[in-house]
């Protein structure tokens, strides 16, 4: 993620910074936004698995399912930068 935060940042044009939650504080977050525990617990599970990179792995997927090739992550972030200035 901080590699995003820098990315969009130099697209903005202003400094986005990413701010790391340990597992709890990221736990106390999603209960207080309203996520049950339940819910919460899928989530940070979730970010266990990616960040562990468990599905790191690279397939033809994307590209057979939108006929097209899958785009960067700068693509993608480029693409969608109004989103982003709001």
């Amino acid at each position: 993620m901080p590699q995003v935060a820098g990315e969009l940042s130099h697209l903005l044009g202003r400094a986005v910074t990413y701010h790391h939650r340990t597992t709890f504080d990221h736990r106390v977050h999603l209960m207080k936004a309203g996520s049950s525990e339940m819910v919460a617990e899928l989530l940070l599970e979730l970010d266990l698995i990616f960040k562990e990179g468990i599905l790191s792995e690279t397939t033809a997927t994307v590209g057979e399912l939108l006929g097209r090739p899958a785009r960067s992550v700068s693509a993608w972030l480029s693409e969608n930068l109004q989103d982003f200035t709001r």
